[in-house]
């Protein structure tokens, strides 16, 4: 098939938004149909293509349904961990494995599910060093606020910490949030009533539960 024709195939395949029944059966028709020299490149188009859909949550869950079926199903969690913006790339090469074997028992599809597995880690954001460096941040500032001796300053640094720890999404092992820091919120929660920050040292110290 001539390149323009099969672009023009490629391009409508393209076009929908949502996995549905018929995409398994028209890329494995694409693929047949190529060319040696265009397998190569409609591999890559059509990985990063549906990648591209599958990270926007608009459209993810059509598509992670392709992975609750038949040998993907034990290994759905990791598949899907992957349909994050920052794991784009890893997804279209985990596609591009998945989408071409000829079964979900493949060699490809094998190494699939190890790239999926092996990538957990970074899509689900454990240990990321940006945000665990934060969250030590903001525990060396609410164990070292002194109520007594205070500042408009400390307390806008206060408040910033109390915030960050509020909103941690950091997913961890380490031991980040210290027995002086717990006890610290234990203890601002009753001197900081009646102030604009009490609500927020509330929400800081059941956060801080979670986290310990």
């Amino acid at each position: 098939m001539k390149d323009r024709e099969f672009k023009g195939q490629v391009d409508d395949l393209l076009k929908r938004a949502y996995w549905n029944s018929r995409y398994s059966s028209e890329i494995r028709r694409l693929h047949n149909i190529a060319t040696e020299k265009q397998k190569p490149g409609l591999k890559r188009i059509i990985a990063e293509a549906i990648a591209a859909k599958a990270v926007n949550p608009a459209h993810a869950g059509s598509y992670k349904r392709f992975f609750n079926r038949g040998s993907f199903k034990p290994y759905a969690l990791f598949f899907h961990a992957l349909f994050v913006p920052h794991m784009e790339k890893v997804l279209a090469e985990v596609l591009k494995l998945v989408l071409f074997s000829e079964s979900s028992t493949s060699t490809g599809s094998r190494k699939a599910v190890e790239l999926a597995m092996k990538s957990y880690p970074k899509a689900i954001g454990w240990n990321e060093p940006d945000a665990l460096e934060a969250l030590r941040k903001a525990v060396l500032v609410i164990e070292a606020y002194d109520h007594d001796q205070t500042s408009p300053e400390a307390q806008e640094e206060l408040k910033s910490a109390f915030e960050l720890l509020v909103n941690a999404e950091v997913k961890t092992s380490a031991e980040i949030i210290s027995v002086r820091c717990y006890s610290q919120l234990s203890r601002l929660q009753v001197k900081l009533q009646g102030t604009d920050l009490h609500d927020l040292a509330t929400m800081a110290f059941n956060r801080a539960c979670y986290l310990i």
